[in-house]
């Protein structure tokens, strides 16, 4: 536990160092040391900001106050839930440098897991299993409550994100414990995120070798099913699985059709589907090299 700690204190300092780069250095350390602001209060101004995150400025705010918030009090369900999201808006859509978006990937994780490690459900699964650590890991997953799923999709998305490009090694040795987690969160909230889990299994069996890609193929359509109007579902199974299959023509359809969707028709993700929008549109730029 120690060693996880130090961990998450690391990426913290360079969510610290992101901030900096990214707003006035001098405002932001005496914001640090000010220690009059309270936790709830830092973790407002970080909520405030999340509902800005379309903006760059806004969602590096929101990461310096929920940084002070866990910070605080890393025990508190919804801040690690929206500091595990917002590491992982930072990393997918805001942050050009591979290296710090992995970091914000792996911090996300590491903010997640180390709120799931500590809690009841997590525990008595763990205790409960006769075997080996790997084993214990999974069983506790497996006994998470339903108080915590949400957080626990938080911390598979951010991981599944983080190896989704890595050597196939990462991606065979997680693969356990991230199925045994999104069919958790399936049995508890089936229709979270916008189908989300079904578009994490989608990118998992596209990038896994010796799996069907039938399977990857069902699972984005059933992503879509569930959650038509978040783009993600479609870039997604543009990015990861028309290219296995060499299938341009489709690629291209799911690419256009979002291009020409207006992505503020559901307020709720409008910066997400914004984003995404771009995604596609340097995707489209890079098809000649991407089919050959």
């Amino acid at each position: 536990m120690a060693i996880k700690k130090k961990k998450i204190k690391i990426h913290l300092l360079l969510i610290l160092y992101l901030v900096i780069g990214c707003s006035n250095g001098n405002n932001f350390l005496n914001t640090i040391v000010n220690k009059r602001d309270s936790s709830n209060v830092n973790f407002e101004k970080g909520k405030e900001n999340w509902e800005k995150r379309a903006y760059k400025n806004n969602i590096y705010e929101s990461l310096k106050y929920l940084t002070k918030a866990i910070k605080e009090n890393g025990e508190n369900l919804e801040r690690s839930k929206l500091m595990s999201q917002a590491c992982h808006f930072t990393a997918e859509y805001i942050e050009d440098d591979k290296t710090k978006s992995d970091s914000l990937y792996l911090l996300g994780k590491d903010i997640a897991w180390s709120f799931l490690a500590k809690t009841n459900s997590y525990i008595e699964g763990f205790n409960k299993f006769t075997g080996d650590l790997a084993g214990k890991k999974i069983a506790g997953i497996d006994n998470i409550s339903e108080n915590d799923i949400e957080i626990l999709f938080w911390w598979v998305k951010n991981y599944v994100s983080f190896i989704a490009n890595k050597p196939v090694t990462k991606r065979l040795s997680a693969r356990e414990e991230i199925e045994t987690a999104l069919y958790k969160v399936l049995s508890q909230k089936p229709d979270f995120y916008f189908g989300g889990c079904h578009q994490i299994f989608g990118i998992l069996y596209a990038r896994l070798p010796g799996v069907e890609l039938n399977k990857s193929v069902s699972q984005f359509e059933t992503a879509i099913a569930k959650g038509p109007d978040f783009f993600g579902n479609y870039v997604a199974r543009a990015k990861y699985l028309y290219p296995r299959v060499n299938d341009k023509v489709s690629f291209e359809k799911d690419i256009n059709y979002i291009l020409s969707l207006d992505p503020s028709a559901v307020p709720e993700i409008a910066p997400e589907n914004l984003m995404e929008q771009e995604i596609a549109k340097k995707l489209l730029q890079k098809s000649s090299s991407l089919f050959k």
